[in-house]
């Protein structure tokens, strides 16, 4: 037993995770509904702590990636991003659009004479890019506005970065990164 515990932990994350779907898909198989009831304070468990560590892993990482290059070399980095960021949304839209075309959701549904439905306000662009930046940095954590923490992030990096070439506070700021 403990030489298949040590081959597991020696082996690639994603062999011990395809393994741990698989036990996880056979127990749920054969314990049915009461091992799920039981298990699941365990599923929330691990849910909280992803959602815990996704706020420092985000602002961390890109803090300490930006400080890992020029500041040109973080522009090109960045116009990189966002060309794949604008190819894969377009991608996407394409697929989403052509999967409700061909499979037509919600054809033959009908609504009582009661029911009601409000559709949202579009927010204009520079709405959506004023939302960026967020009002209140600890704000932005708390609520885990991605893209407010990724701004912050990228702000206090590239800030770190220029403090971190000064000859008069360089010191402080490398024992900071």
């Amino acid at each position: 037993m403990a030489a298949l515990l040590k081959g597991y932990m020696r082996s690639s994350l994603i062999l011990r995770v395809t393994i741990a779907l698989l036990l996880g898909v056979v127990v749920g198989l054969l314990g049915g509904e009461s091992v799920a009831t039981w298990l699941g304070p365990v599923g929330d468990l691990l849910l909280r702590l992803l959602t815990f560590l996704i706020v420092p892993i985000v602002l961390f990482t890109l803090m300490v990636g930006v400080n890992q290059s020029t500041v040109g070399g973080v522009g090109r980095v960045g116009q990189k991003v966002l060309l794949y960021y604008l190819a894969s949304s377009a991608f996407a839209i394409v697929v989403g659009l052509s999967v409700a075309s061909l499979l037509n959701p919600g054809s033959g549904m009908t609504l009582d004479d009661s029911a009601s439905f409000s559709v949202p306000e579009n927010p204009g662009l520079v709405d959506v890019l004023l939302n960026i930046v967020p009002n209140n940095i600890v704000g932005a954590l708390a609520d885990q506005n991605l893209l407010g923490i990724i701004f912050t992030a990228l702000v206090f990096g590239v800030a770190l970065m220029k403090v971190r070439q000064s000859e008069t506070h360089g010191k402080s700021a490398e024992r900071l990164y």
